[in-house]
């Protein structure tokens, strides 16, 4: 959601912390004393106990009434801190071993912006640096009460598939690409995952379904996000070509949802009339929503500069 500088620099004097949102200046990150790890792991876990959320490491805060806001850049200068040595706090202090998160570096001047995308857990994960569990309330995290904790253990009842979108250069012309866009499930969790939709939404001037016989991929109507015309484009266990048993996918097992298991292929083509008219100034991501048995709607994108190489 914040993968480049200029969607940062956007939250500045806009946006507060949230439930979902924290900003922490680089100055915090200067020396990591056992303080600093203790607060950075306590601040994860509690967004992964709620609901997920993005904490960003760099970014001063400013006072707004009741509400801190974003309000400048404070990169960490600390050369020594790296998006490995943050990946390696976060699992070596969480118990169990959290590793639903992304660190995304970016340079800003003057130093280093980290953002740190955080997952919803399937389980309690507690802060082995001080033996405490945490959850985000609003803009703060507080200790859980024991009833909280036995709360989020049972999201264990849900399963818990991870969604990854592999674009393949189809052919790649002076004039026109055409890439194939292939969604991939994974069950990393401990459920079979036995009812699911993928719903997948792409440029619309550049959609092509190569819809065929048996294969099934079904188009919904345009909508607008953010000056650009989307086609979603719903992949389901439900929709199952003829003579297939099912689509569930046992713990551990990964489906890649292409002609192999009875989906249609989706295209993109890019020429350079649509990618001056549609693509060049707006850079659209390409969106997915993932709906799954008794779990809440989980949401992702994969940025323009990963999909499109024109």
């Amino acid at each position: 959601m914040y993968s480049n500088i200029d969607e940062i620099t956007a939250l500045f004097n806009a946006e507060a912390e949230s439930v979902a949102l924290e900003f922490k200046s680089g100055r915090t990150f200067q020396e990591l004393s056992s303080d600093v790890r203790r607060e950075f792991v306590k601040d994860v876990t509690a967004f992964a106990n709620a609901s997920g959320g993005t904490i960003i490491i760099g970014v001063a805060e400013a006072r707004d009434g009741q509400r801190n806001l974003a309000s400048a850049f404070e990169p960490v200068t600390n050369q020594r801190v790296s998006a490995d040595q943050l990946t390696s706090i976060l699992k070596s202090n969480t118990d169990p071993v959290f590793s639903d998160f992304r660190v995304i570096p970016l340079e800003v001047p003057g130093g280093r912006v980290f953002v740190i995308e955080i997952e919803q857990a399937d389980t309690a994960h507690q802060n082995r640096l001080d033996q405490r569990y945490y959850q985000r309330t609003g803009p703060i995290s507080e200790p859980m009460y024991d009833f909280a904790i036995r709360d989020v253990m049972n999201r264990r009842k849900a399963p818990r598939l991870a969604v990854a979108l592999t674009v393949q250069n189809i052919r790649r012309g002076a004039e026109v690409h055409r890439y194939r866009v292939l969604p991939r499930l994974t069950n990393e969790g401990t459920l079979t995952a036995h009812h699911w939709t993928l719903k997948l939404s792409v440029p619309a001037s550049i959609a092509d379904l190569r819809q065929q016989a048996n294969f099934i991929v079904t188009p919904g109507p345009n909508f607008r996000h953010a000056g650009v015309d989307y086609t979603p484009f719903e992949y389901s266990s439900e929709r199952l070509t003829a003579g297939m048993n099912g689509l569930r996918l046992l713990p551990g097992q990964e489906l890649v949802l292409s002609v192999n298991a009875g989906f249609s292929e989706l295209d993109l083509e890019v020429d350079a009339e649509r990618f001056h008219r549609d693509l060049e100034n707006l850079e659209p991501a390409l969106q997915w929503s993932l709906f799954l048995d008794d779990a809440p709607r989980k949401d992702g994108e994969l940025p323009f500069n990963d999909w499109c190489s024109f």
